[in-house]
């Protein structure tokens, strides 16, 4: 559905909408939570403002059999809930079906702000039990959350609003990506006490590759993730009270790959290990192709004045009279 569409509905649903009145804190019925889609959240700018100002956005409503649900809004009254406020400005709206109702909610809270992957995965999961059909998901409703229209992305999304609390509590504490919902839905739920600590001290794309370890790892090995991660390597280094948490999970990333790409790592380590020995000024950086698949080798650096800059080429100019930068090239580079 396109913006000025939602536009033009919305400003439908205001007209049909009866005037706004001031309304006790318990006249909303808040046990039916069919529209909601924010989460529970503090937001102290929010609070601030409703100290100062009161409500300046009226709460949106409609009636259910003879009970007002609460469309929008959710936050506001938390917040007035907190401040022991006496009443709230709410508009009830006349919108006999959810599935009307609930694009207004979705529509107002998208003109203030966007979702997080688990708050789309919950409206989508929304939209499907108040009966709209997967055509109606791809087309409209997943281009206006800017998720891609493919069955695909909508399954992930649709299995992580279903997932169980501990997939719910990482994906709404850490946002993460689609690769990483999809790797973790592979995996039985035994394995997150063990997994979510490591990947919450990662970030995004680390994330996705350790679940990419892990996973063919196991698979390799006939091992569940979980007895994997229960294995000596990974128990050793989570008992060291030598490493800080983030070093811990990168340690556990690096046995990871280690262990699915053995021949991999061990040439990443003789590449470190030769540059080490060539004893390369810091200002020059080291790489090999990408997964060592061409028999080159990248050099950077940086500068910020031209004595860096001749300083660096004066560098440059003397590594082909070192031997050990002669060996780096003769294992890592061409062939004459």
């Amino acid at each position: 559905m396109d913006t000025l569409k939602v536009v033009f509905i919305r400003r439908a649903f205001y007209n049909r909408g009866m005037d706004i009145q001031e309304r006790s804190l318990s006249f909303l019925d808040v046990s039916d939570e069919r529209f909601r889609v924010s989460r529970p959240s503090a937001d102290s700018r929010l609070e601030q403002s409703i100290r100062a100002h009161g409500v300046v956005s009226p709460l949106a409503a409609v009636w259910r059999t003879d009970r007002p649900v609460l469309l929008c809004g959710w936050r506001r009254l938390d917040i007035c809930r907190k401040l022991d406020l006496s009443s709230i400005p709410v508009r009830m709206f006349d919108i006999p079906d959810d599935i009307t109702a609930f694009d207004l909610a979705v529509g107002e809270n998208l003109s203030l702000r966007g979702f997080d992957f688990l708050e789309k995965a919950d409206i989508l999961d929304r939209y499907a039990g108040f009966g709209l059909h997967e055509k109606a998901l791809l087309q409209d409703v997943c281009p206006r959350l800017s998720i891609p229209s493919s069955r695909h992305y909508l399954d992930v999304y649709l299995k992580a609003a279903r997932g169980g609390e501990e997939l719910r509590r990482f994906t709404a504490e850490h946002n993460p990506d689609l690769p990483a919902v999809r790797a973790l839905l592979e995996l039985k739920e035994d394995v997150y006490p063990l997994l979510f600590p490591i990947l919450s001290r990662l970030s995004r794309n680390k994330r996705v590759e350790l679940l990419d370890h892990l996973l063919e790892t196991s698979r390799r090995d006939e091992l569940t993730p979980r007895d994997l991660l229960s294995s000596g390597d990974f128990r050793s280094v989570e008992d060291n009270p030598n490493l800080s948490d983030r070093q811990k999970a990168e340690e556990i990333r690096r046995i990871l790959r280690m262990r699915r790409l053995p021949a991999l790592t061990a040439r990443a380590a003789l590449f470190l290990e030769m540059v080490k020995n060539a004893q390369p000024p810091e200002s020059l950086k080291f790489e090999p192709s990408p997964f060592f698949e061409e028999d080159r080798i990248r050099i950077s650096f940086e500068f910020g004045t031209i004595g860096e800059f001749e300083n660096i080429l004066s560098s440059l100019s003397s590594l082909p009279g070192s031997p050990a930068f002669g060996a780096l090239l003769e294992t890592f580079g061409e062939t004459p």
